[in-house]
């Protein structure tokens, strides 16, 4: 099973968890990036030790929630999903769509027993459904399963780019991205051949991730977004369990 880069594409059979894919342009803004966002002029070490600071800094929660929003670029830019995610030690989920509809307030969790159970919104909240840990339903559009999203297993892909042979390299010190309106550290996995093929935007607050692109052919593919983050806020137990 693929490993997760995000919460939100819950494409689950109409009509308990309904596509994201026309989530309204005004509600959910696609990052644009008009601007040359290159560090090839920039200060940058090796990453590794960084990876290993933001493993470090998601490790210390014991339970944490945030907003995610995930958008492609290919064929055309456009937002895809949306909700907010929890997640408590050891392995515990909830994701709560976000969106407008019948479909806003749908949920998917992974109880303490592993179980992934989904249920609709408010005006749908009597259907319920069981799901396979590699269902189809819980795939996203870049590829990732939603399931697999909490940031512990996203940071999981750091040491295993190392591993095939990747690179990491981080600016030495936080960079002002306008775009963002805030100075961020930024992390890249290069490939054989000085390819980016993903890049990150970390918060100089808690070394975590604020935004995560991936690229392919060059060219940027996909982003997700997390927004609102607040960690070790006492996530009752009952709130994974449908």
């Amino acid at each position: 099973m693929k490993k997760a880069f995000t919460i939100a594409y819950l494409q689950l059979s109409a009509p308990l968890l309904i596509s994201f894919a026309a989530l309204p342009a005004v509600a959910f803004p696609v990052p644009e990036f008009t601007a040359d966002e290159s560090i090839s002029n920039t200060a940058t070490t090796d990453g590794k030790t960084f990876a290993e600071k933001m493993r470090k800094s998601i490790d210390g929660y014991n339970d944490y929630s945030c907003d995610s929003f995930v958008y492609m670029y290919h064929p055309q830019a456009q937002c895809v999903g949306g909700g907010n995610f929890c997640f408590k030690k050891i392995d515990l989920i909830r994701l709560t769509v976000r969106s407008k509809g019948l479909k806003d307030g749908a949920v998917v969790v992974r109880s303490q027993d592993g179980r992934i159970r989904a249920k609709g919104g408010p005006k749908l909240s009597y259907l319920h459904m069981n799901l396979n840990p590699d269902s189809r339903w819980l795939q996203i559009p870049n590829g990732f399963n939603a399931i697999e999203s909490d940031i512990g297993h996203l940071l999981d892909r750091l040491p295993e780019a190392i591993s095939a042979g990747d690179k990491l390299k981080v600016t030495t010190e936080p960079i002002n991205v306008p775009r963002l309106n805030q100075k961020m550290y930024v992390l890249q996995v290069i490939k054989p051949g000085d390819t980016v093929s993903e890049q990150l935007y970390v918060s100089k607050e808690n070394d975590l991730p604020v935004e995560w692109d991936i690229f392919r052919d060059g060219k940027r593919y996909s982003v997700a977004t997390f927004e609102n983050f607040k960690g070790n806020v006492g996530l009752d137990d009952s709130i994974f369990h449908i």
